[in-house]
């Protein structure tokens, strides 16, 4: 499995994300949420460009296959684990933690939006 990563992002096949629709709609996401001193997962990071885009305060980790994605991760101060080399139980716990908050989080502001939709309809 790993060899499929080695061969999908080669330094000749770097993706340039900094324009990535998919970042900017997490990116407006985010800012909305005006996080400060969270614990921010991203699954996949490739190069850290995401987390790199919020850094501020927060304490930014994340989980990438790629040895390229790894390195520029770790070299922008991502705290980032390489998915292979992940066996530390504790550490596995960990980002299930953090995915299950960003969860209550995400499910808490998606249940604030009905509740303010159903009012302004009722109006």
């Amino acid at each position: 499995m790993k060899n499929i990563y080695k061969s999908m992002y080669k330094n000749d096949k770097k993706l340039d994300l900094s324009e990535n629709l998919r970042i900017r709609i997490m990116l407006d996401i985010v800012n909305k949420m005006k996080l400060e001193n969270k614990n921010i997962l991203d699954i996949g990071c490739y190069n850290g460009t995401f987390l790199s885009a919020i850094k501020g305060k927060n304490n930014l980790f994340g989980i990438e296959a790629s040895d390229y994605g790894f390195e520029e991760s770790f070299l922008k101060g991502i705290d980032v684990k390489q998915f292979f080399s992940l066996i530390n139980p504790a550490y596995l716990l960990r980002i299930i933690f953090l995915i299950l908050l960003l969860l209550v989080k995400l499910l808490s502001i998606f249940l604030i939006q009905i509740f303010f939709l159903k009012k302004f309809l009722e109006c």
